[in-house]
Order: structure tokens, then sequence, then C-alpha cells
């Protein structure tokens, strides 16, 4: 692919720097994207955090507490706006594609690996402003990162970078339990590059797991030096196996579906996927160190998507980092004959293998280039004038009424007012710089695990939570029915219903979302009917509060 000296050569030459241009202005453009459901929750427990609190007890959420003080980082360094996230996950996002490029420089060629670079930015940008800046994300970064010495065949595997490698996968678990067992795969790439029975390998492998165990101890450490680790505990691992057990009961053939789903209707896949398995078949020959790790990587982010069962695209970008590598490497391989054909050796024979990987080549930049491309031109006309922000951010799903809503809040509140919301629109109460009613600033804890104990616990806590704060606004938005499996109401909650109908009057609607204000009178008798602070568990007439 370089080195031709020929027409075709400078055309790709020039088409490298027009998609790196896209790239960067794509980078740019992401700075003016609002916040999807996940990012305008981890805003919220961000500033809750930046404020002295402490996620699960004061702000319940059930992703790992990593996540949320990138968020406060971000808010600390930027302060509270939209686009400090974004700056910072690309920080990220450039920092872990240039590991990429170097590993791939070491298994193929220097023009290869930015052209790998380019595509895996390219690729992550492709999942837009619901699917960027996400923890998922951040964890295949450091996953990239920390396996990088495991697969790269000229570097030496030092102590240096052994602590890396269990220091981001221990990082990567903080995000997501279930990442912990890459530690499975750099234990792997241990023993492969030593030998079992060697004694390095056993000194590498304490290191590693000890480099592992250093930020979940200090993590752990910390909760219980602010009095929160049983609200870890419960929120980041009982909640989930308790509420998530009938995930347990779907069969293989249900999660099969969901994985083809995802390699059939993603395109940039579907294009790269023989190329990989070609760049796995040449590693497999030259480096099997590499093209076993790699392999161990896609099975175990398989694996882990499929035991989540949500098969949300951000999931899935588990998979960026091993499928670009061993697509470079497969497109390296087809290249090395195309070169050939072309006259850098004597072979003058056909090359209709190169031919098409030349092809698939091309049509893999204009799949990961259409949505940037897109976002870019409706950036642009932004930017230039030639439509609003209420225009522009009204192409956003959810959250361009997020913004109009917060808008209307903060102009008819006071920064002592509070907010409480049915649904996942959480960036409302962010955006509009008031304080939640409740440590629970979505629904999902008052809807998921439907008959168990934490949800009515959750729901009594909830009642409690309003009666003390009085919210002056109760958002309500629809639910995530991909998650909770079905189609919540209001009326799902009678107790909170009852309070709305009793004691609130709507007052505004923003697409889906539906604002109710507290009437005048703020002795409403609905709320003396809430469950009480001193009286956990019950309400006045002896009821549960579901």
């Amino acid at each position: 692919m370089a080195g031709f000296n020929l027409p075709a050569d400078r055309v790709v030459r020039w088409l490298y720097f027009g998609l790196a241009a896209l790239a960067a202005v794509w980078a740019t453009a992401s700075l003016s994207w609002p916040f999807g459901w996940d990012q305008g929750i981890l805003a919220w427990v961000g500033d809750v955090i930046h404020q002295g609190g402490m996620p699960y007890r004061d702000a319940w959420d059930i992703k790992g507490p990593l996540a949320y003080y990138v968020y406060a980082l971000a808010q600390w360094l930027f302060g509270k706006n939209l686009w400090g996230i974004r700056l910072l996950d690309l920080v990220f996002l450039a920092t872990s594609a240039a590991v990429l490029g170097r590993v791939v420089s070491d298994l193929t060629e220097s023009v290869i690996a930015r052209w790998a670079c380019l595509i895996f930015i390219l690729w992550y940008g492709s999942g837009s402003f619901w699917h960027t800046a996400q923890p998922d994300g951040w964890a295949s970064m450091m996953i990239l990162v920390g396996m990088a010495p495991f697969i790269e065949a000229s570097v030496r595997l030092t102590v240096k970078s052994l602590v890396m490698s269990g220091l981001l996968v221990g990082c990567a678990a903080l995000i997501k339990p279930f990442f912990a067992a890459f530690l499975l795969i750099a234990l792997l790439g241990v023993i492969i590059r030593e030998g079992i029975w060697a004694r390095r390998a056993a000194t590498d492998a304490v290191v590693l797991v000890a480099s592992f165990a250093l930020p979940v101890a200090l993590a752990a450490g910390w909760f219980v030096h602010r009095g929160a680790l049983d609200e870890l505990i419960e929120v980041y691992l009982v909640y989930p196996a308790v509420t998530y057990t009938d995930l347990a009961l779907l069969s293989p053939a249900s999660r099969l579906r969901g994985v083809l789903e995802y390699v059939l209707a993603g395109k940039v896949v579907v294009v790269l996927l023989p190329v990989a398995v070609l760049g796995l078949l040449r590693l497999w020959q030259t480096a099997r160190r590499a093209a076993l790790v790699l392999l161990g990587w896609i099975g175990l982010g398989v694996a882990i998507v499929a035991l989540q069962n949500r098969f949300f695209e951000y999931h899935w970008i588990l998979l960026l980092p091993p499928l670009v590598l061993l697509g470079a490497v497969g497109f390296h391989a087809a290249f090395e004959e195309w070169r050939e054909h072309l006259g850098e050796s004597p072979s003058t024979r056909r090359s209709p293998g190169a031919a098409l990987a030349f092809l698939l080549f091309l049509l893999l930049l204009v799949h990961v280039s259409v949505r940037p491309f897109y976002d870019v031109a409706s950036w642009a006309s932004f930017a230039m004038g030639l439509r609003t922000a209420n225009d522009y951010y009204a192409r956003f799903p959810i959250a361009g009424s997020d913004i109009l809503a917060a808008d209307h809040i903060r102009g008819r509140t006071t920064e002592d007012d509070r907010v409480a919301v049915w649904g996942w629109n959480t960036s409302v109460i962010y955006l509009a710089g008031r304080q939640s009613a409740s440590k629970f600033g979505y629904s999902m804890p008052l809807l998921d695990g439907e008959g168990t104990a934490l949800r009515r616990r959750y729901r009594r806590e909830f009642l409690a939570d309003l009666r003390a704060a009085r919210p002056v606004y109760i958002v309500v938005a629809p639910q995530a029915e991909k998650i909770l499996g079905r189609n919540y109401g209001l009326a799902d909650f009678p107790r909170l219903e009852s309070l709305v109908v009793d004691c609130y009057r709507k007052e505004a609607a923003f697409g889906e979302l539906t604002l109710y204000r507290l009437a005048g009178d703020r002795a409403c008798e609905g709320f003396g009917q809430l469950v009480g602070a001193n009286t956990p568990g019950t309400l006045p007439s002896g009821g549960v509060a579901e």
C-alpha cells in the first residue's frame, strides 16, 4: 500500500490525509455533543462526588466506581459542562490509538500502523454521542494498553510493563467486574512467553496479580474511609446478581442471536472480519503468542457481552482493538502480495486476493467514515450559523428534550430547590444545576427486580426522600424498555402516581418529557401519606411502598 510510486498510491495517500482531517474535525465537533442517558447519570454522580458525596450511598447507579471519578475529574479540570468529559474521552482515545499504532508497527510496518490508528479513531467515532464517553470504551482502551506488552514481539517483558498491565486491568475491573477476567489473558501472555514451569513466569505472575489487586484495594480502602463500603458492595455487586438472575435462564440461542446480529448488522465488522481472520492465520504462523492473546481477547469479549445479554453498541467497543489489530495484519499480508503484483518483485502473476483486499479496504473506509462525516456536516451547519442551537440539539434523540427541560427548570427554581426524575433523564438534574430529591436520580432501581426485597426497600427510601425534600419538579419520562424487559409507566408505582396527581400540576412538556410542578400548597396532604423517615418499611395505612 506504500511505496508504489504509481497514481493509485498517490490517491491512497491523499485519501489518508482527507480522512485524517475528517477525524480531526470530528473530534472538534464531538465537543458540542449533549449527553445520552448513561452520560447524564454518570455526570450527575460525578457532580455529587465533586460536592463531597459518595457513589452508591449518595447517588445510586450500578457502574463501577472509577467511571464516576473520571466524570468528577472532568468536572474538576474543566468545570460543570457537556464538553469536559468529551475532551477527556478524546485524550483517552488518542493515547490508546498511539499504543495501537505502536503494536501494529511492531507486527507489520509504519504505514499500516498509521492507517490502523485512523480506522480505530473513526470506528470509535461512528458510535456517535450516545456511545462515546462511555466507561466500557475506556475499559477497552485500558485493556489495549495493558495487553500491548504481550502482543508486541520485539518488546521485552519488564517489571514496569507487568505493573502497568496489572494496574490497567485492575482499573478496568473498577468499571465493570466482568473485565477482571482479562487478568487471565495477561497471565496467558506471561505463560506463553516464559513457559509455564519457568521461575520467571511465577515471578511475573505474582507481579501481575499484585498490580491488579492494588487499585481494587485502594478503591475498597477509600470507600471504607468514607463509610460507604457496604453501599458499594450492595449496589455494584449484590444488586446486579439479584436483579439479573433472569438472564441466567436465557437460552444460549438467544445469546447467539445477539452476537450474530452485531456481526451481520455492523457494516464495519462484516467487512473487517474476513481480513481479521486472515490476520489471525498470519500471526499464527509468525507470532503465535500475539495470535493467542488476541484470540483470547476476542473470545472473552464476546463472552462478556453475551453474558450481560444487553448487546448495546458501546458494549462491543471491547472488540475494536483486537479486530483492528488483526485486520491490520490481514491487510498487510494481502498488500504484500499486491506490491509483488505491481512490480516490486519479479512475480507477474495475477493477484485476485489482493485486489479483493484492496476493495474491502476501500469499503471499510467508507463504513467507518459515514457517521463521522454526517456528524461533522451537521455540526458545521450549526457552527456557521445556518441552524440554531435548538435545531442542532433537536437531532439528538432524547438529549434535545433534556436540554430544554433543564433550561425550563433552571429559570423557574433556585439552587436550593430539588428535582426528582421518574425516567432515565438524569442529565436534566445535572444540566439544570439543581440537586436530586433522592439518591435515586433515575428510576431503574425502583422498577427492576420486581418482587425482590431490594426493590421494596428502595421504593420506601425513595418515598421517604421525597417527603423530606418535597421536590419542586417531578420529571416524568419513558423508561428503558430494552433494559427493563417491558414498558413501565407511572402507574407501576401507585404511591408516586398518587403524589403526582394530588400535589403536582402539569406545567410543560418537551418531547416525551413531562414536567410536573409542585402546587402552591406545600403542605399537600399527599406528602403526609408517604413513608416517614423514622418509620422505614411502612405506610401510615400499614401497607407497603409498592
